[in-house]
């Protein structure tokens, strides 16, 4: 079995944590801090909202009707919301941004930079999405993935996530 070592640190956490993903997608939370690998964990900092845009456009995640910086900004305002990144040095090279409706967890932009795809980051930061869901007492997380996005699909199949037979529905109010 493959594992990633990587350090998840937040601001608000009294302690530093790590966490060891396994390629399954399951996740052991430590309370000692174990040998550390290239990936940290780490809420979005301040400052870096260009750079995270510009991440999610290389991965093709950005939509004309979605500007991704009112994204962000959006998600920072919430308390029932959270940009997590990835970062190898100083370089964020993953993200997802995690949330919750009180019932549900949902996980949106769900990146990493297509040179280190394949990598295991992927895994990474989605089981650290889930431990902030865990958290918060959140037993169940959702995302949405176009039909179509078979390579997408089957990533997060491979991480235990199932296919929901439900129609989304959807209108704008503006």
């Amino acid at each position: 079995m493959v594992c990633i070592h990587i350090m998840i640190s937040r601001p608000e956490w009294s302690d530093r944590r790590t966490l060891e993903a396994r390629t399954r997608g399951a996740a052991l939370w430590r309370k000692d801090p174990i040998v550390m690998g290239a990936l940290q964990i780490t809420s979005l900092p301040d400052g870096r909202d260009r750079e995270l845009a510009d991440l999610w456009d290389v991965c093709g995640l950005v939509v004309s009707y979605n500007p991704p910086l009112d994204d962000i900004a959006f998600a920072r305002a919430s308390a029932d919301a959270e940009i997590l990144v990835g970062l190898v040095g100083d370089r964020i090279v993953a993200s997802v941004l995690v949330g919750h409706d009180g019932h549900r967890g949902w996980l949106y932009y769900v990146a990493v930079a297509p040179d280190v795809q394949g990598s295991g980051y992927g895994a990474a930061i989605v089981a650290a999405a889930e431990e902030w869901l865990r958290e918060r007492g959140v037993r169940k997380v959702q995302l949405m993935v176009r039909p179509t996005n078979e390579r997408v699909l089957s990533f997060y199949e491979h991480l235990g996530f199932e296919r929901s037979p439900v129609t989304v529905m959807q209108r704008w109010l503006d």
